[in-house]
C-alpha cells in the first residue's frame, strides 16, 4: 500500500506525556504512515525522548523537527510545509487514537479524491466508545466544517484530515508577533471552496490537560488579541446565517473593549452588523473577558 498519510503532532513541553500518543501509533492495524513532530522549543527532553523511538522504531517513518518557540499555528505551518504526503491529520500531544484510525482514514481516501472535498471529519472521543458531543447528523455525507455546526447543530469536537496541498494554500497568519488564532481561521477560508466528507466513527481520544489549549482559552485569546479579532471578523463575513454572524462579530467587539480599541466599528468594515452586534459584544466582554 502506497503510505498517502502524515500525521502531525505539534508539541512543547509534552515529553511526559507524549508516549501515550506513539504507543498508540504503534498499535495501529494499518502502519502505512509517518509520523511529523514539530517541536516548538521544547526544554524538557522531548527531543531524546522522541530520537530514541526513531532509533529503536522500524514500522513507521518519524520525523522531528525543532524550531523556537513561536506557536502552534506557526508549528502547524512549519508541519504542512515539510509535508510530503498527500494527506494530513494533527494529532495533539495529549493525545491518541483509536487503534484501527488509520485503517478508516484509508477506507475514506477513494471518495476523498473528488475535486470538491478538502477532507474529512470523524469524532472525537473520550474513549472509543464514548463521542465528545453529538454523532454526525443522519444521511449526510459531506458538509463545510461552519454548515456541520451552524446548519446541522452539531455539537462537540472533530477530527479533521486535510489535503496537504490545500493546507498549503491556507496558511496560518497571526498579526503583530503574536503567537496564537483560532484553528477556523484556516478552516473557514478552505470552508469558501470546498466541503468535506463526514465520518461518524471515534477515531481519536482526547483529554483536556490543565496546561492544554482548550482548558486556557480565554488566557490566550487575550495575550493574542489581534490575532482574535481578526479571526473574528472572517467568521462574522464567511457565515451564512445572520444569528451567527451577530455572535462572531460580537466576539470581535468583546476583545475590542477588552484591549480599548477605540474605532472598533470603523474597523469592522461592516458598520451595520457591527451597530446590531455591539450589545452581544458588551455582553461577551462582561461574561468572558473583563477581568475579576
Amino acid at each position: 500500500m502506497e503510505n498517502l498519510l502524515t500525521i502531525f503532532t505539534p508539541t512543547y513541553n509534552r515529553g511526559y506525556i507524549l508516549k501515550e500518543l506513539y504507543q498508540s501509533l504503534c498499535n495501529q492495524t494499518c502502519k502505512c504512515f509517518e509520523w511529523l513532530i514539530v517541536d516548538d522549543g521544547s526544554t524538557d527532553g522531548t527531543g531524546e525522548i522522541v530520537k530514541q523511538w526513531m532509533d529503536q522504531n522500524t514500522t513507521f517513518k518519524i520525523i522531528y523537527i525543532y524550531q523556537k518557540n513561536q506557536g502552534k499555528q506557526i508549528a502547524f505551518n512549519t508541519g504542512v510545509q515539510a509535508c510530503d504526503k498527500e494527506y494530513f491529520f494533527c494529532v495533539d500531544s495529549d493525545d491518541k487514537l483509536t487503534l484501527n484510525a488509520v485503517e478508516k482514514i484509508y477506507e475514506k481516501i477513494p471518495e476523498m479524491k473528488k475535486k470538491n472535498i478538502a477532507g474529512m471529519i470523524a469524532l472525537r472521543g473520550a474513549n472509543a466508545k464514548t463521542a465528545i458531543g453529538t454523532r454526525m447528523p443522519i444521511k449526510v455525507r459531506e458538509s463545510s466544517l461552519m454548515d456541520l455546526y451552524e446548519k446541522y447543530r452539531f455539537k462537540g469536537d472533530t477530527a479533521l484530515v486535510y489535503k496537504t496541498r490545500i493546507l498549503r494554500a491556507y496558511p496560518f497568519k497571526l498579526q503583530r508577533q503574536e503567537k496564537f488564532i483560532g484553528e477556523n481561521y484556516v478552516y473557514d477560508q478552505i470552508d469558501e471552496k470546498y466541503k468535506l466528507l463526514l465520518l461518524d466513527d471515534i477515531i481519536y481520544i482526547c483529554e483536556y490537560l490543565k496546561d492544554g489549549y482548550t482548558l486556557n482559552t480565554i488566557k490566550l485569546l487575550k495575550k493574542n488579541p489581534y490575532s482574535y479579532m481578526t479571526m473574528k471578523l472572517q467568521s462574522s463575513r464567511i457565515s451564512k446565517r445572520m444569528v451567527y454572524k451577530v455572535k462572531h462579530m460580537g466576539g470581535y467587539i468583546a476583545m475590542g473593549l477588552c484591549i480599548g480599541e477605540k474605532k472598533l466599528i470603523k474597523k469592522s468594515n461592516n458598520f451595520i452588523l457591527a451597530i446590531l452586534s455591539y450589545p452581544i459584544g458588551v455582553l461577551i466582554y462582561f461574561l468572558r473577558f473583563r477581568e475579576k
